[in-house]
């Protein structure tokens, strides 16, 4: 799975698609009011030592991670002081012991649904390029490259919480020292918004865009805080007018994002590029949710109406789209890649009796990545836990018996197709251990071996 990437450059901007922005001017200004609602909201700054804050760009509360992992090293990314990057990204941590490190990030709602995003941004030189797994809990997340040290590659996940915590695990893969510099949870709070996911299945997102804006868009202007990255076309369309969502609607695209498109130049097919599709997965699933609003008023005798087309396919998928004035309506499609790489476009084509282009106002590509693994039974990840913390064993990181290749030093497990892995045996001989019994041991009730 590859990660998302902006350039940052010296003075702070933000290169995309050829033109700069100054990070500092990134999150849009704009009348409409956001909807203020921190609920839910986690907020991490990797590295970071010097107790909490309020981001003057976003009011988004943000605490240092030392309550939320026990290993690693606190890191300064750029000495230059020429480079100017946003707080988040001055500091991060880095993991050069132990192959897997993890953050827990207690007091979760279960069964609810939330986006987890991480930020990956170095700010030196590098000798080669750095690779490391990302991993949610006991299942890979995906793979994180750092080609360049000047680009921020960002990871985000849309996930059903199964438990009261999370576990996001930084894994060394022996192609360079992982590292972090920030992580972030946003608690979806509306069931009916990204009904895609569930218990097994969860969405990373492989593109968002604002398409025909030259500026980023997130909290508070986004509920959920996703970042909408602009994309800019030859032949853009926008209004000053709010544009309305529909009650129950499933997606909740800000006005601010929606007031905006490009639309075909040719006055026939309007083809959006995508990013370099690459995943790692065999046959991937996408999910594309596409958002569109009429944002010119139609005089009676013109119409604006147009179908997607995607690659390899030259019937056009589902429905005529005819967008509504200063209305967000949506059409959603999954599609199924038989070879990696083959996805890299889709078209919007305008239908004969059309008058007017068609437009895209802003898009969601995610890739469904199937969240299966079984972590420890419940009990025994208790016990160890708290074992863990008695005796500060802080190279016991993540899961205790899961993935298989990472099960704690001295601890071995049972595994089952049908029930949750039981820990079977503990080895404490060689760590100097001294005091009481700890109770917890009692709660091992599947345990051969002490």
């Amino acid at each position: 799975m590859s990660t998302r990437a902006v350039r940052v450059t010296r003075g702070g901007r933000v290169e995309q698609g050829g033109s700069t922005k100054m990070l500092s001017c990134s999150l849009a200004t704009t009348s409409q009011q956001p909807r203020s609602s921190l609920i839910g909201f986690v907020s991490i700054d990797c590295g970071y030592s010097y107790g909490n804050y309020t981001d003057s760009l976003t009011t988004i509360f943000y605490e240092p991670d030392a309550n939320y992992i026990d290993t690693g090293e606190n890191n300064i990314t750029v000495a230059d002081s020429s480079w100017s990057a946003q707080v988040q990204q001055q500091t991060f941590r880095s993991f050069p012991s132990g192959t897997r490190n993890c953050y827990h990030i207690p007091n979760i709602t279960p069964r609810r649904k939330y986006l987890i995003r991480a930020a990956f941004f170095i700010g030196q030189r590098l000798p080669h390029i750095l690779q490391f797994d990302l991993f949610l809990g006991v299942n890979k997340w995906q793979s994180v490259q750092i080609l360049k040290p000047d680009w921020v590659y960002l990871a985000e996940i849309i996930t059903l919480a199964n438990d009261n915590y999370f576990s996001v695990c930084l894994v060394n893969t022996q192609s360079g020292t992982p590292f972090i510099n920030f992580l972030e949870l946003r608690l979806i709070d509306d069931s009916m918004v990204f009904q895609d996911v569930n218990s097994t299945v969860s969405l990373v997102l492989s593109e968002r865009y604002n398409v025909g804006f030259n500026q980023w868009i997130r909290y508070p202007y986004d509920t959920y805080d996703r970042i909408w990255r602009y994309y800019n076309t030859e032949n853009n369309i926008n209004t000053s007018y709010t544009v309305r969502t529909l009650a129950n609607d499933p997606y909740e695209v800000p006005s601010t994002v929606m007031r905006t498109a490009g639309a075909a130049k040719d006055n026939t097919t309007f083809t959006y590029p995508m990013d370099d599709p690459s995943t790692g997965i065999t046959n991937p699933r996408y999910y594309f949710y596409l958002h569109f609003a009429e944002l010119e008023y139609l005089p009676s005798n013109e119409s604006r109406m147009f179908q997607v087309i995607m690659p390899g396919d030259p019937n056009p998928n589902g429905a005529t789209i005819v967008p509504e004035y200063l209305t967000s309506s949506h059409i959603s499609i999954v599609y199924d890649v038989a070879i990696e790489g083959d996805i890299t476009y889709f078209n919007l084509t305008k239908v004969a009796t059309s008058t007017r282009p068609p437009l895209l106002n802003a898009a969601e590509i995610y890739i469904a990545v199937e969240l299966t693994g079984t972590p420890t039974y419940y009990q025994d990840f208790a016990a160890m836990m708290s074992l863990k913390k008695m005796y500060h064993m802080t190279i016991w990181q993540g899961d205790p018996c899961v993935p298989e290749e990472y099960t704690w030093d001295g601890v071995s497990c049972a595994f089952s197709d049908s029930k949750p892995p039981r820990v079977t045996f503990l080895n404490l001989s060689q760590r100097e251990l001294n005091g009481s019994i700890p109770s917890a041991l009692a709660d091992l009730t599947e345990i051969r071996y002490l």
